[in-house]
């Protein structure tokens, strides 16, 4: 059902058995569209402008909701049991949920309307899985809450501004929307001093002034609340709407006088209470404050000893903040005095005011340079390149000296001195403060969210699916072109052919793992909420590949059967191919599709931060809808399916290298067997010793640490996991990787390329 929103009316209610069911499922293109639907919905039932909780009109009653867990909107209720709840919320990654509920005697219908930043529709869903901002609670538009709200939004935002966090493109929306409203939601009041929030708000002030219960100090404490709502309102109103400097001015005359107006309705109490809040009040706060710095002091007494606590604590930013910013202060003190003593001659080597082999952590170490107390005050400082084509070997840390001695690419031989491993571990001491101050624990958390979730797996995944298909390219290209060949080698025959099935038995593997892994992450891999705020390419890189991956096996196995919700993936899949912008070279279509190489100086980590930090944030929070057990069990199995899949990969790649080395040697004695011995036997020695020396070794660290990885973590796979298929799946690679050992020993001894 669409309804026409350049028409000044909502549809018609003289239904009275199904009063609200029409208004459930509209379809909106935009969030300014169905706000000003609602809001002309909301006027229609509500008799005016004032706070009464149910308004009739037509039998219609009307309930508001400001703020409430979140959401602000109304409620529509008839005579016949039936309702209609209407509430929206701003999301945390900058997006709108707007979610309508239907009531009736004997059914509930809900509907979740996902916007963007921009007010676009993203998606209507039947759940809601995200993240509510919640904002300040202050009533600026007495005639709905909703539009209360939006203002309450846009104040939140212009605070977030002030530290650079500002989400732009929904403030946009919503000044556009409030500045496209007509009446009666337009407040026409905005440049003048009737606005119905300011006359509701000194009604307030006036109330507690005048409420006896209330001592002077209760009441100052109120009024000073009130006074910084008010404010908030001129402030946001002022910027929402573009008033000119006029209007801030009104305010302030009519708050002067508002202020003699509250003293004078108690003069008496207020004379005594102003009396003493700047006679003995003033002594009393003095002494409070001498009491609390007596125990800041104390504080700070025993805060050395627990230093060395507070510093081995990674997961206490705030701890760690305070020991790094009296630690670099030193460092900076220090190296202020020793460049202002070099400056004024008084020392002809600045370096003696520290001992020698003094490291950063004022520890004495044995075999220290006097580079490593500057190395760790400049915190590993780097100068950004930013041409990215010029030189890689352009020195970053400031505070080295080094020569590159082998193909113009510094090594750590190429040092004066190798730092030792307390010099080391300072500076990393030194590097971990530094990255907890710039990062709040979230976004440090999100990052690897980022890099071991969204991307890791999928390219681990994909590149192991290449490997595999190299070595099938191979056996299936022998059996096309060497016929003959295969035929008189019978062994080698039966060996490829098997083979090939445990290779494409693998492949399952690797498809089912991919699918499983898509499920158990689905806010961060599938985003099955809509609230990540950056999506590029390459995050969704994944469900390209899997789609394609699926085709692939599907002309391969005809009985190849799709999990359920695999639509999903499907759509996904096209979502992020159809955002993918081609380009002559791959450096073309990196700055085309990636958030990192769109920006001017790609090398530049803080420029990065600065638009992925609150991504990073969002991953975190994504991750922590599970419990925290949750998340810990999941990251185990994860990594445990993770290596299995790298194992295989590294596996594949000696055993393709192998392969080829295996049929140039049956070609080889093949074209001589009726000949005397000559320099291709010499070669086919040289590739035997090859493989008994680099492969064969390959292979045994392979296949242990693939049982390792497997038995360690079997009992929770096996015993816990009651309705997953892994441990079963990992028996059978296992055997997969052992019965092609035996077959290819018995293939070995048959060419005779065992050791000698």
């Amino acid at each position: 059902m669409h309804y026409d929103y350049n028409k000044n009316e909502v549809p018609s209610n003289n239904n009275k058995i199904n009063t609200f069911e029409k208004y459930i499922n509209l379809d909106f293109t935009s969030f300014q569209n169905a706000i000003k639907f609602y809001l002309q919905l909301e006027s229609k039932y509500k008799k005016n402008f004032k706070d009464k909780d149910t308004d009739l009109s037509e039998n219609i009653k009307y309930q508001n909701i400001f703020r409430e867990n979140g959401f602000s909107g109304f409620v529509l209720s008839d005579d016949f049991g039936n309702s209609l709840e209407i509430n929206f919320a701003p999301l945390l990654n900058g997006n709108f949920l707007l979610i309508k509920k239907n009531c009736n005697q004997t059914l509930i219908s809900t509907c979740y309307d996902f916007f963007g930043q921009d007010g676009t529709h993203i998606a209507r869903d039947d759940k809601n899985n995200s993240t509510i901002l919640f904002v300040d609670v202050i009533d600026m538009d007495p005639k709905s809450s909703i539009l209360s709200h939006l203002y309450n939004i846009l104040s939140y935002e212009y605070l977030q501004a002030k530290s650079g966090l500002c989400d732009t493109v929904r403030v946009k929306t919503i000044e556009s929307l409030l500045a496209s409203l007509t009446t009666p939601f337009k407040n026409e009041f905005i440049n003048s001093t009737n606005d119905l929030c300011f006359k509701k708000l000194h009604e307030k002030l006036i109330e507690k002034e005048k409420d006896s219960t209330l001592t002077y100090t209760e009441k100052e404490i109120a009024k000073k609340i009130l006074f910084e709502n008010r404010l908030k309102i001129i402030k946001t109103k002022e910027r929402a709407h573009k008033l000119p400097f006029s209007y801030i001015l009104k305010h302030w005359v009519i708050r002067g006088g508002l202020f003699f107006y509250l003293l004078h309705l108690s003069p008496k109490k207020n004379f005594k209470g102003m009396s003493y809040q700047y006679t003995i009040g003033l002594l009393i706060q003095f002494i409070r404050v001498v009491k609390n710095n007596i125990g800041y002091s104390v504080a700070l007494a025993i805060y050395g000893p627990f230093t060395f606590y507070f510093i081995t604590q990674p997961m206490n930013p705030h701890a760690m903040w305070a020991v790094g910013k009296v630690r670099q202060s030193y460092l900076n003190t220090v190296e202020k005095i020793k460049s202002t003593a070099i400056e004024y001659h008084l020392l002809d080597d600045a370096e003696e005011l520290l001992p020698k082999n003094a490291n950063a952590s004022g520890k004495i170490s044995g075999n220290t340079s006097t580079s490593a107390v500057v190395g760790t005050s400049a915190a590993a400082s780097v100068t950004t390149n930013t041409n990215t084509n010029t030189n890689t070997n352009t020195n970053t840390n400031t505070n080295l000296n080094i020569v590159p001695k082998l193909m113009n690419f510094p090594i750590s031989s190429d040092m004066k001195e190798i730092p030792s491993w307390d010099e080391r571990m300072s500076q990393f001491k030194n590097f971990q403060i530094g990255y907890e101050e710039h990062l709040q624990f979230s976004a440090r958390m999100g990052r690897l969210e980022q890099m071991e979730t969204q991307l890791n797996f999928s390219l681990i995944a994909e590149s192991t699916y290449v490997e595999l298909e190299k070595y099938l390219d191979v056996i299936d290209d022998f059996f096309q072109n060497n016929k003959l060949l295969a035929e008189a080698f019978p062994q080698l025959k039966k060996y490829l052919e098997n083979e090939k099935q445990r290779t494409l038995q693998l492949e399952i593997y690797l498809w089912d793992k991919l699918i499983r892994y898509a499920y158990d992450h689905k806010y961060i891999v599938m985003d099955s909420s809509h609230e990540q705020k950056y999506v590029d390419f390459y995050i969704g890189r994944y469900f390209v590949f899997l789609k394609k991956m699926t085709l692939e096996l599907e002309k391969k196995f005809n009985k190849l059967q799709k999990p359920v919700g695999f639509e999903k993936l499907e759509k996904l899949a096209s979502f992020y191919k159809a955002k993918y912008v081609d380009g002559e070279t791959v450096e073309k279509r990196l700055k085309n599709n990636s958030l990192l190489f769109s920006l001017k100086d790609n090398l530049d980590g803080q420029a990065l931060r600065d638009v992925i930090s609150r991504q990073w944030e969002i991953l975190f929070l994504l991750q922590n809808k599970a419990q925290e057990a949750s998340n810990f069990g999941l990251q185990t199995y994860t990594w445990s399916v993770r290596n299995a899949i790298w194992i295989l990969e590294a596996l594949y790649s000696n055993k393709l290298q192998e392969l080829r080395m295996i049929l140039l040697q049956v070609k080889s004695l093949n074209e001589n067997k009726d000949k005397v011995k000559d320099n291709s036997d010499l070669k086919i020695k040289e590739q035997k010793k090859y493989i008994t020396e680099n492969i064969e070794p390959l292979y045994e660290s392979l296949i242990h640490l693939l049982m390792l990885e497997y038995v360690s973590i079997r009992p929770e796979i096996e015993k816990r996991l009651t309705t997953d298929i892994e441990s079963l799946q990992r028996q059978l690679v296992i055997k997969n990787c052992l019965s092609f050992l035996d077959e290819r020993t018995a293939l070995m001894n048959s060419l005779g390329a065992v050791k000698q």
